[in-house]
């Protein structure tokens, strides 16, 4: 067991060290998933590849919870982040636990279990909430292999969007990485207009994820060239506090929000899209292509548009299948996607 923990501590070092090297980063975001993967004894079969819909997006199975890890720049800056402001809060609470909830954990807890190297349980406290049975049997397995009893005051098998807060157990920070590029199907923005509105003095993690309408080039050795449109939303602890709320409630979610399609000042611009883009904690983001979170989101071929300037018209449904809707305003029965 104290190898497993030695093990863990090291691959943490390497996700965490500066100055950032992307090889070594990588190499420790695949060793991290092998480390739990073996000494978890996980199983990939049916039970583990199926995922969860519920009335609020999809809850990913556990299969594909672990393969996230290997999005080594995500698990890096998630993981960077968290230590951050667990690290502030422990600054202006000296002597208290940080407890965190860690909303949609996977099999492996795995954003908060590299940090019991780095805290000790008089430091960090979690409650690990986690909707998928199968995800949960392995979190407890995680659980005692790596020690982590300490650790965790409760685990919680609960859907985060509907999830109500015990009284006196409001966490210091909430953590959730639930979602995919554009907000697509997955539940963060209905997880955030819950968890956020019961708990408005923490730190909710990732701080802030915008989506923008754009429009941009091919992919070239260079990147990609973007020309941003506009803004269509912003979730963070302060928008998520609002989102339930008929009267603050961003447009986006009900009346919607106008783009305008300028013609094409370049003709390189080939797709209409949404991007993602996540400050994750502090100085910790992730921009353009730096993550699968935040890969452009295709909406539309540009070349397609026959009249300009189109305006669009984009909606984001947080039901079954959470995300953007958008169609042409001067005929709204022609959607373009959904």
């Amino acid at each position: 067991m104290a190898d497993h923990i030695q093990k863990l501590r090291e691959i943490t070092r390497l996700l965490l060290e500066e100055p950032l090297r992307y090889p070594v980063v990588r190499d420790a975001a695949f060793s991290l998933k092998d480390l739990f993967q073996e000494v978890i004894a996980f199983e990939e079969s049916e039970i583990s590849l199926a995922h969860i819909e519920t009335n609020y997006g999809r809850a990913v199975s556990p299969v594909s919870a672990a393969f996230c890890i290997i999005d080594f720049m995500r698990t890096r800056m998630f993981i960077k982040g968290t230590a951050e402001a667990i690290s502030l809060r422990l600054q202006k609470n000296p002597g208290k636990p940080v407890a965190v909830l860690y909303a949609g954990t996977g099999p492996f807890a795995s954003l908060l279990t590299p940090l019991t190297t780095l805290f000790s349980p008089s430091e960090l406290k979690m409650v690990l909430l986690e909707l998928n049975p199968v995800s949960i049997e392995y979190l407890h397995k995680t659980i005692s292999i790596f020690s982590m009893g300490d650790y965790v005051l409760d685990v919680i098998q609960a859907d985060a969007s509907t999830y109500q807060i015990e009284t006196g157990r409001h966490p210091d920070i909430i953590l959730t990485e639930t979602m995919m590029p554009g907000l697509y199907r997955e539940p963060i923005v209905n997880i955030f207009a819950n968890l956020a509105a019961q708990c408005p003095r923490a730190i909710m993690i990732p701080e802030l994820v915008k989506i923008e309408a754009a429009l941009i080039s091919n992919r070239s050795p260079t990147g990609h060239k973007v020309l941003p449109l506009k803004t269509l939303m912003e979730i963070s602890s302060a928008t998520g506090a609002t989102m339930n709320n008929h009267e603050r409630c961003p447009a986006v979610f009900h009346k919607g929000i106008d783009v305008e399609i300028p013609a094409f000042p370049d003709p390189i611009y080939t797709k209409v899209v949404l991007l993602t883009y996540i400050k994750v904690f502090a100085d910790n983001n992730l921009g353009l292509n730096e993550s699968s979170l935040t890969i452009p989101f295709f909406l539309k071929s540009a070349k397609l548009i026959k009249e300009f300037p189109p305006v669009v018209r984009f909606k984001y449904e947080r039901g079954l299948f959470p995300g953007f809707q958008f169609s042409d305003i001067n005929d709204l029965s022609k959607g373009w996607f959904h």
